[in-house]
């Protein structure tokens, strides 16, 4: 029935019932970093090469593996690093200071011109290695 006690244009057939109106299904907030937590190479991975350690961190930007299996480019700073792993650091989104090591290969200067993805040429053939003790593996790449 309507205001004036008349049966209403759905009573009567004209309009179609009106659904009632449900609230969406609440939506899960974005985890704060991506990914949950990033996976650093163990120790077995890292072996016993020699480490060497700069005085000062060194600006790179690295490829990071999260527990969900999705990498993530960071830039952060190397402070310590092998002939095949750097050890990065860096603020994450939520403020949380993340250390990791990871390997080189993921990891490049930012002023250097590297190759596509931040890997370096090492490895492949014609490329140029690394200097040895001249700070984090560089790109090669050019």
């Amino acid at each position: 029935m309507d205001r004036r006690g008349r049966p209403s244009l759905t009573e009567r057939g004209i309009l179609p019932p009106v659904p009632p109106v449900v609230a969406p299904p609440a939506v899960p907030a974005p985890p704060a970093v991506p990914g949950g937590v990033p996976v650093g190479l163990t120790a077995a991975q890292l072996g016993r090469a020699p480490v060497r350690r700069a005085g000062r961190g060194i600006a790179v930007v690295a490829w990071v593996p999260w527990t969900d299996g999705s990498y993530h480019r960071v830039e952060a700073f190397a402070g310590e690093w092998t002939s095949s792993a750097v050890r990065v650091r860096w603020f994450g989104g939520d403020g949380t200071l993340r250390d990791v090591w990871v390997w080189a290969a993921g990891v490049h200067r930012p002023e250097e011109g590297a190759a596509p993805g931040g890997l370096r040429a090492r490895g492949r053939p014609g490329s140029t290695p690394a200097r040895a003790g001249s700070g984090p593996p560089r790109s090669s790449a050019r």
